[in-house]
Formats: C-alpha cells, structure tokens, sequence
C-alpha cells in the first residue's frame, strides 16, 4: 500500500488552547469545503421582498471526509470514533496550515466485497 499523508489534529484543552493528538490521514476522495449565506428573504407588507441579515452572516458547511481502503485494524476508525462518542471538539490542520475547528458527528465503515477487512471510511465534521 502506498504511504498516506497526515494532518495534526488536537483535542480542545481549554479557551483557545488544544492538546497535540496524534495525526489522521489525509482523506483520499474529494473534500469540497465551502461557505453558506445566513441571509433570508421575506415578504414585506406592501408584497415586495426584502433582505434580513443576521449578526453571524455565513456558516462553514460541513465536510464529509473519506478514506478508502483502510485496513479494519487501523487507528483511525477507533480515534474517530471515540471522537464522536464524547463528542470532542477537535482542531485538524492541513497541509496547506489551514485549522478545521469542530467536531466528528458520525462515522460509517463500507466493507468493501472481496477485500478481506478492508473498509472505506466516510466521517461528517461539523465545523464551528
């Protein structure tokens, strides 16, 4: 199996501090990370539309991270999901530095057929 690259991840300590824990691998599959508008449109009396625009103006959307072909006996699917049984609020940074703050909500293993516990690993982090 060819080497997998790795991002840092921490666990929250306290305030703006984070705790080293280890890395994840890199996903392998496409990771579309975007930004979505809080503002609404409504109806106005007189039957035009206007805008409201909240305080907090856009949100991060959520990411949905994949690793295929990971061996059942690897770190990872126990790391992340003991993250998302107490609901730990992580912060990943990426090779390109960026930091991913929030926290794991599920993980789901597909056994791939005729690979022998191998799975692809799909992971949805909500970001804060």
């Amino acid at each position: 199996m060819a080497t997998r690259n790795s991002w840092n991840i921490y666990e929250h300590s306290s305030g703006d501090e984070y705790i080293a824990d280890g890395t994840i691998y890199v996903p392998n599959s496409d990771l579309p990370m975007g930004k979505s508008s809080r503002l609404q449109s409504v109806v106005l009396a007189d039957g035009s539309i206007g805008t409201m625009i909240p305080s907090t103006k856009y949100f991060n959307n959520i990411l949905n991270l994949t690793w295929q072909n990971i061996d059942d006996a690897d770190a990872i699917i126990d790391k992340i999901e003991t993250y998302v049984e107490n609901a730990t609020y992580i912060k990943i940074t990426t090779t390109l530095a960026e930091d991913l703050i929030g926290t794991f909500i599920d993980i789901s293993k597909t056994h791939l057929v005729g690979m022998d516990d191998t799975f692809d690993i799909t992971a949805t982090f909500l970001r804060h």
